[in-house]
């Protein structure tokens, strides 16, 4: 009896225990996702600053980027890599089918369905070929063995520190092409993410670069989010620009 008694006092205090350990970090389920967006490039000596917010949408993979400054656009794409981009002042539309524009290229997608660990690299035709540790920091890289041709000889070598990315760069020919950085990580609905990302593409030879520095802030998740873009309506008398690249 000493010892029933002991265990119907001790199976409730266990569960606290594992509920205050456990049941509160537990990610929400994220459907919609709202971030603000400071863009600023460096390029040959110029500064540009573009502001603005991004959407998404988990449910059926929408990405919706609407642009406030220098000039009101709004860029819409989904994991079929149909995207539109449409000019607010011009009523003018541009458009085009690519996987490069798929949702599931965004980093959005990639820490939202688990994939910070590969970056999604699998699916786009990179295959892990090393793995190594340095400095406490897992390097991998990976070789491209995918069909296009315009990345055949690529190689992407990924490094993460606490299990989560914080490099990235692509050689091709062994010739860097570009480097990312991911930073400032922070907490969103149970969800691990970078709000900074500074991306280094160099020119042919090497002799100068781009940087480009995007910046999110001020999550919102849910019953948080404006989903006047997320539902945006592009007009139907919208000038057509561009269609496939035709």
């Amino acid at each position: 009896m000493k010892n029933l008694k002991s265990s119907k006092f001790f199976a409730p205090v266990a569960l606290t225990f594992l509920l205050i350990c456990f049941g509160f970090n537990t990610p929400l389920k994220i459907d919609q996702l709202q971030l603000d967006l400071l863009i600023q490039t460096v390029t040959k000596g110029q500064k540009i600053a573009t502001k603005g917010e991004v959407y998404y949408r988990s449910s059926n993979g929408k990405l919706v980027t609407h642009f406030s400054y220098p000039m009101e656009l709004v860029s819409i794409t989904n994991a079929l890599g149909e995207m539109q981009s449409y000019d607010i002042t011009r009523n003018s539309l541009w458009q085009k089918i690519s996987e490069e524009y798929s949702s599931k290229q965004s980093f959005i997608y990639h820490f939202m369905t688990g994939q910070h660990n590969d970056m999604g690299l699998p699916e786009n035709g990179f295959e892990l070929t090393e793995t190594k540790i340095d400095n406490g920091m897992v390097v991998t890289v990976w070789k491209y063995v995918g069909k296009l041709n315009q990345h055949v000889g690529s190689i992407i070598e990924l490094v993460h520190e606490k299990r989560f990315p914080i490099y990235m760069s692509l050689s091709k020919n062994n010739i860097t092409e570009t480097k990312t950085y991911y930073t400032n990580y922070q907490i969103i609905g149970g969800i691990k993410m970078p709000m900074n990302i500074t991306e280094i593409n160099y020119f042919e030879g090497g002799s100068d670069s781009t940087i480009t520095r995007k910046k999110y802030s001020n999550p919102q998740i849910n019953n948080q989010v404006n989903s006047e873009y997320l539902d945006f309506v592009i007009p139907s008398n919208a000038k057509l620009i561009k269609v496939n690249g035709k």
